[in-house]
């Protein structure tokens, strides 16, 4: 049996070591691949079914980015 990392227990990522080169930021709300016929890597790193976040996160991560949507 597969054994990946549960997502509801994922941390923040600490994004004060990135520079900011962009004006946008990444959020990843799952994890895994619905299909072994994608990237062959994507199914050995992070499982052969989907997981996903729990949306409170995804939107607390969200928030946390600081970006104005004005």
């Amino acid at each position: 049996m597969e054994s990946y990392a549960d997502l509801s227990k994922a941390p923040l990522g600490e994004r004060r070591y990135f520079r900011k080169k962009y004006v946008f930021d990444t959020v990843y709300a799952s994890a895994g691949a619905a299909s072994t016929a994608t990237s062959a890597s994507v199914p050995y790193l992070f499982g052969k079914t989907v997981r996903f976040r729990p949306v409170d996160d995804v939107v607390r991560e969200i928030d946390s980015l600081g970006h104005s949507t004005t």
